[in-house]
């Protein structure tokens, strides 16, 4: 069996570890899909590397940080474009800070009245 044959069904054994343990309800902005292919991608590095595709800890959660820091700009992004979410105002630091539209009713998780 080849590297590549090996990187792909480890991979298969991980996420399906993590579908088994309800990792992602925990980590609802963690996109499966991104986070397959990006250990994909560290175990590749790790060969090339080091000659073991295993991810230290600290790689997987690095990983996971990072599609998670993703998936939650992507959908702030999505919530401002759609007129949910307005910059509210500026932090000492010099940080945006958010707020919900005033303007809008929430009627239920999956319905929005915009006013």
């Amino acid at each position: 069996m080849n590297v590549l044959t090996e990187i792909i069904e480890t991979a298969d054994s991980i996420m399906g570890t993590l579908e088994e343990s309800e990792f992602f309800n925990q980590y609802l902005f963690c996109d499966p899909m991104e986070l397959r292919r990006e250990i994909e991608i560290q175990m590749q590095r790790n060969w090339e590397q080091e000659d073991d595709f295993y991810m230290s800890d600290n790689q997987f959660i690095n990983i996971v940080e990072i599609v998670s820091k993703r998936g939650i700009e992507s959908a702030l992004i999505g919530a401002i474009e759609k007129g949910l979410v307005v910059i509210d105002s500026i932090d000492k630091n010099g940080d945006l800070l958010y707020a919900l539209n005033p303007d809008i009713t929430i009627v239920d998780m999956g319905t929005v009245n915009l006013n």
